[in-house]
């Protein structure tokens, strides 16, 4: 009926029907609908699984079923998950530098190599967010929520669950979904326009308690780059480095200038330069809510996902257990970066599968995703005996 009513609509009397369904209603659009899950496993469905599974369904086994993850995470993981505990302090009107100072001793604890693997992440990380503290010192949001988890009920057996960066109230009142996103080059447009998990929570917003009355204005894109401010080379003469494609900014630059001991009114013409470029390390772009129709649209793709999902978990054949439902996605742009290409490789190319788990994996220290992001002491932690590992995980098993 509501299907055939939406059909029938025109273009803004179907979006006002959308909007009715999404943003004014407290029950699940799906429930509307009486869709049904296929299965009976009760599936917590994340942004990150759904992402995963859609990308190679036998990284979501590693990842999920096996429960497996890399002893040693990635640099770039390990700096924007400092970075974001930081501003999250911040943003709470706490020191960050305390936050900091947590991770500088058990980076002080490390190897000599395991320092050259992650270069000088304190020193990077606190020039990071003193140019962030300087630049938002007049920040015109108030947070109301900060690193805000939430579960959803979607359909059936199936619940949505994430973890807001932050809930930020312009001085109108209006709420934005603040999406703090670290990269070492700022994306474009498209990147945001293609982003489903900003949909997903503006979309989840009113659903969860305590902000059932809210209506989100829209999504704001809080960008940092991990890539500090590059110091000027002193030159033979013993000036500075005035090259037009240097990157810097403003504050350091100038702060070169007077610990070389030279006169800042010699580089007024960089310095001004540097002083329009507002955004080069840090930018907010503002987005509207999503409108109804692509809410809609995304949704049904959620649809098809879980059922994927909870038909491939819900199985009860064990000999059925690598059937049809999971192959690897082998791309080598893709796999280049995945976290289980070894692991991968070794079952691909005959080679020893258990030692690579014993040396390069361990069981996942953080099984719920919405357990915030990992510490920086699994780097230095000793791995966990995998001496009663199984393929088929004991949830499992019959029996």
């Amino acid at each position: 009926m509501l299907m055939s009513q939406l059909r029938g609509a025109g273009g803004g009397a179907q979006n006002r029907v959308l909007e009715t369904i999404y943003y004014r209603t407290p029950h699940s659009f799906y429930n509307t609908l009486e869709v049904k899950s296929i299965s009976d496993t009760v599936l917590n469905l994340s942004f990150s699984k759904m992402k995963c599974w859609r990308r190679c369904r036998q990284e979501f086994h590693y990842k999920y079923v096996d429960k497996l993850e890399r002893k040693l995470p990635a640099v770039p993981l390990v700096r924007g998950n400092i970075i974001h505990e930081c501003i999250n302090a911040w943003m709470n009107r706490r020191d960050w530098r305390e936050v900091l100072a947590a991770y500088v001793s058990q980076y002080e604890k490390l190897f000599a190599e395991e320092r050259d693997l992650y270069g000088d992440l304190p020193t990077d990380i606190e020039q990071i967010m003193e140019n962030y503290t300087r630049k938002y010192q007049n920040d015109p949001f108030e947070y109301p929520a900060v690193e805000l988890p939430f579960s959803v009920h979607l359909f059936g057996n199936v619940n949505f669950t994430g973890r807001i960066d932050a809930l930020a109230r312009d001085r109108d009142k209006g709420l934005w979904v603040m999406e703090t996103k670290t990269h070492k080059k700022l994306p474009d447009d498209d990147v945001r326009l293609l982003n489903v998990q900003a949909v997903f929570y503006a979309w989840a917003v009113p659903h969860i308690e305590g902000y059932e009355e809210e209506q989100v204005k829209g999504i704001l894109w809080n960008y940092i780059r991990t890539k500090p401010p590059a110091i000027p080379e002193v030159l033979k003469n013993g000036t500075l480095s005035k090259r037009k494609n240097i990157d810097t900014d403003y504050h350091t630059y100038l702060k070169a200038v007077r610990e070389n001991g030279e006169d800042p009114n010699k580089y007024a013409d960089i310095l001004q330069k540097l002083e329009e470029q507002t955004d080069r390390f840090f930018r907010r772009i503002y987005f509207p809510k999503p409108s109804p129709t692509l809410v809609f649209n995304i949704m049904r793709d959620v649809e098809i996902t879980a059922n994927e999902i909870l038909a491939y978990l819900g199985s009860d054949e064990e000999e059925n257990w690598t059937g049809p439902f999971r192959y690897r996605n082998l791309n080598p742009f893709q796999c280049k970066n995945c976290s289980y290409r070894p692991l991968c490789e070794a079952e691909l190319f005959d080679m020893d599968v258990e030692f690579v788990k014993r040396t390069m994996f361990q069981p996942r220290v953080r099984p719920d995703e919405n357990a915030g992001p990992p510490r920086l002491e699994i780097i230095h932690q000793k791995p966990k005996a995998l001496e009663n590992f199984r393929h088929v995980p004991k949830w499992r098993r019959k029996g």
